[in-house]
């Protein structure tokens, strides 16, 4: 993967010069470039190398980004014990440091997961906030899948005249 390389070849350059947060946002590059190339085992464990590298860089946003991807690359594989777990620490860590755009996309899978757990009154509120949070970072392109998810919890609490709204906006 000539993607992954260049990623792995700047997180060498960061580490050489001495920058654990730059190294642990380029291993977050390796992890995408697996993810992409559909090598779940090997994104995970380079996501998982670059949240200890910001955790040990005491970068708090760094790891909220870290932690939310983790959570959604775990979503989308079907882990969803995971997926929470990650949402959850990685919307509380991104809340606590103004990191909204990382704290929009948790609160966003957070909802999805609520819903697929059987929530669909928790993954309103989820879904609020992400709104909430994303409409402050202009995030324009994730307020379409956003829209999706609560047509969905709009679909399960037999409002499908909102459902049949939300799915067309």
């Amino acid at each position: 993967l000539e993607e992954a390389a260049e990623a792995m070849a700047g997180a060498q350059l960061a580490r050489r010069a001495g920058d654990p947060r730059l190294e642990s946002r380029c291993r977050l590059g390796v992890a995408k470039a697996h993810y992409r190339a559909r090598r779940l085992d090997s994104a995970l464990a380079a996501s998982q190398e670059a949240a200890r590298l910001a955790r040990a860089a005491h970068d708090p946003a760094g790891l909220a980004a870290t932690l939310q991807w983790r959570g959604y690359a775990r979503l989308t594989s079907g882990d969803y014990g995971g997926a929470w777990h990650e949402l959850h620490e990685a919307l509380a860590i991104a809340r606590e440091t103004g990191s909204l755009g990382s704290a929009g996309l948790a609160a966003m899978y957070l909802a999805s997961l609520a819903l697929r757990f059987g929530d669909p009154e928790l993954a309103l509120e989820k879904a609020a906030l992400a709104d909430s949070l994303l409409i402050a970072t202009g995030n324009q392109r994730t307020l379409g899948s956003l829209h999706a998810i609560r047509a969905d919890i709009a679909r399960v609490l037999g409002d499908t005249a909102l459902a049949r709204r939300m799915y067309l906006s």
